[in-house]
């Protein structure tokens, strides 16, 4: 079984990479511009699909941050 720290440290990186992703396929916001330039139409259209995918992604993990990041504390308390 995993130690809850690596669990921490785990979900903080992918915490950044799925921020990251939402970033970088958001069209309302500027990195949209600059990620459409390096990334080409075509294959940031096929990047861009999966917006909706990526922010579950960042729920799922941002939430097992928190209990993971939580649970020391927990098991004191209870």
């Amino acid at each position: 079984m995993l130690e809850p720290y690596i669990i921490v440290q785990i979900t903080a990186y992918l915490n950044v990479l799925f921020f990251a992703l939402i970033l970088f396929t958001c069209r309302c916001i500027v990195f949209w511009k600059i990620a459409r330039k390096i990334l080409g139409d075509k294959i940031f259209q096929t990047f861009n699909k999966y917006h909706c995918i990526y922010w579950y992604g960042f729920i799922v993990s941002v939430t097992l941050h928190a209990v993971t990041a939580l649970y020391p504390a927990w098991t004191n308390i209870l």
